[in-house]
């Protein structure tokens, strides 16, 4: 039965904290939307991580959506919840926290750090690789910049909750004055200290990115299994949404190793009709011949400042959901045409999009590294064989280092 609720607002997300507990032999299942049937899940899903899908909406409907969910799962008699957040603490951060709250209505336990991943707490203030979250490339981003770097500055942005930030030794003992325990960690070892120190409590709130989540069975009694590590095929196709800086070098990286590489014109990143065009279906022959081993195919950057034509066609606020459509579109026809591969979809907005356009579920099962998942995806009937990265994790060779990673496989679900 499940014994802990993850809500995540997008679904790279979702997944990189998912696989924490599967590498673990701990059954985990990933949903996408906010209607959740608790009764139909499989009874031997202990792990429930669903995707709300609220890292873009306004916050009021960021906080409903997360409030809703577990008020459902308190019902359900689910006793321990986690609010996944961005590591870079993108996102309605003090909405969602704030739902939960109330909710839950007790305190709530927020662990950041991925340090992992380079993102740290030092006293409150989060870092990405030693530099404030609000000046590094989380802090530019064209379509959701980070302007704090103090955490509670940024829950108070959405949020009149009271926050108190705990140092690595400190108590967690909530007084009748907190609503948020910010706890700051600079190591793994400190996030495994604080995962052993949890009052005793009939139902448990706690937040904070998959960096803390790999301790959480340390709070948790789980039933493991024999945990799986598969992926496919020889055949990797990389489908990126992502505009961050990170993701960008990658892609650039993987250039002289792809047998085909493609940077989408404006024309085709804004245009609903390209996957039905002559144009699109000549690059699909190309990825299905057999010396194609690697593709990759990106958006490349967006310049707000100086919009293309078919930039100009498209309303601002609609052009990150045409984009991340068509992408989808892209990585469902790859999914559908070609049986022998793996495809790795870099950027939680196209995961979002593929998975909502074809009958799916999906089950983490092991890290690559850090927020680099590998999990089976059963769409429409069969298994197919996923990668999913958020756009800001991983290094410049991380194209690479997923094409090293793919072996055959011919188990199922």
């Amino acid at each position: 039965m499940i014994q802990l609720l993850i809500c995540a607002d997008d679904l790279t997300g979702a997944m990189d904290t998912g696989v924490q507990f599967a590498k673990k032999g701990i059954r985990t299942e990933v949903l996408v939307g906010r209607q959740v049937d608790f009764d139909r899940i499989d009874p031997a899903v202990q792990v429930l991580v669903v995707d709300t899908e609220t890292r873009h909406t306004s916050p009021a409907e960021a906080e409903e959506a997360i409030y809703r969910l577990v008020v459902l799962g308190l019902e359900a008699g689910i006793r321990y919840y986690y609010k996944k957040t961005d590591s870079a603490l993108r996102g309605n951060i003090g909405a969602e926290l704030g739902g939960m709250l109330r909710a839950g209505g007790k305190p709530l336990f927020f662990f950041p750090a991925f340090p992992k991943n380079g993102r740290t707490t030092s006293k409150g203030i989060q870092m990405v690789n030693g530099v404030p979250v609000a000046e590094s490339v989380f802090g530019k981003d064209p379509f959701e910049p980070v302007r704090h770097s103090r955490v509670g500055d940024i829950i108070g942005e959405q949020s009149q909750a009271r926050v108190r930030d705990c140092l690595p030794g400190d108590a967690l003992a909530p007084t009748c004055e907190d609503d948020i325990l910010v706890c700051s960690a600079e190591t793994d070892q400190e996030l495994e200290t604080w995962s052993r120190q949890f009052p005793e409590n009939d139902s448990l709130f706690l937040a904070g990115c998959a960096g803390f989540a790999e301790y959480l069975p340390n709070s948790i009694s789980f039933v493991r299994e024999q945990p799986e590590k598969t992926v496919a095929s020889e055949k990797l196709v990389v489908v990126s949404g992502s505009v961050n800086e990170i993701t960008l070098l990658q892609l650039q990286e993987s250039k002289a190793q792809a047998d085909l590489w493609i940077e989408l014109s404006d024309r085709q990143k804004f245009d609903p009709s390209y996957t039905q065009s002559e144009e699109w279906q000549a690059q699909l022959r190309r990825i299905r011949e057999p010396d194609c081993h690697l593709a990759v195919l990106g958006v490349g950057r967006i310049d707000l400042e100086h919009e293309g034509e078919f930039e100009r066609q498209t309303p601002q606020s609609q052009r990150r959901d045409v984009v991340s459509s068509n992408l989808g579109s892209i990585a469902r026809d790859i999914l559908r045409n070609i049986k022998d591969v793996t495809l790795a979809v870099f950027g939680g907005d196209t995961l979002y999009k593929l998975l909502s356009l074809a009958d799916t579920r999906i089950r983490p099962c092991w890290e690559i590294e850090p927020g680099v998942v590998a999990a089976q995806l059963q769409m429409e009937g069969e298994t197919r064989y996923l990668i999913t990265k958020s756009g800001g994790f991983g290094s410049s060779d991380m194209i690479g280092k997923i094409q090293a990673a793919v072996n055959p496989c011919k188990e199922e679900f």
